[in-house]
C-alpha cells in the first residue's frame, strides 16, 4: 500500500537522498531544512529529483510506477479512474489517493 509522497535527491557523488511527507512540496521544504541544519547536505549538488511515493515497506515507485502500484492495490476511487482515463494520464499525485 502507498503511504506517503516522497521526493529522492541524487547528488553528483551518486548519493541519493530520499524525503517523505504527506504531500511533495512538503518532502521540497523539509529538505530545505535538512540543507540548512546538515552541513554534509549542504555542500552536496543536488543532479537530479525524482517525485514519487513509498509503500509500506518503504519502496520508492516513480509517478508512473506509483499510478500503477494504486491501481494494483485499490487506493484509487472510481471517481479517480474514470477522471485519469478519460484524460489519459499516467502518473499518480497525492490528491489521487485521498
Amino acid at each position: 500500500m502507498l503511504v506517503s509522497a516522497a521526493v529522492k535527491f541524487q547528488f553528483r557523488d551518486g548519493t541519493e537522498l530520499m524525503v517523505c511527507g504527506a504531500r511533495h512540496p512538503y518532502c521540497y521544504e523539509l529538505f530545505e531544512d535538512i540543507k540548512r541544519l546538515s552541513p554534509d547536505i549542504k555542500n552536496k549538488e543536488v543532479t537530479a529529483t525524482v517525485d514519487g511515493f513509498i509503500d509500506d515497506w518503504n519502496i520508492f515507485y516513480d509517478r508512473h510506477k506509483a499510478f500503477e502500484k494504486a491501481q494494483e492495490w485499490h487506493q484509487l476511487s472510481t471517481t479517480t479512474l474514470v477522471a485519469k482515463c478519460d484524460g489519459l494520464e499516467n502518473e499518480l499525485y497525492s490528491e489521487d489517493l485521498y
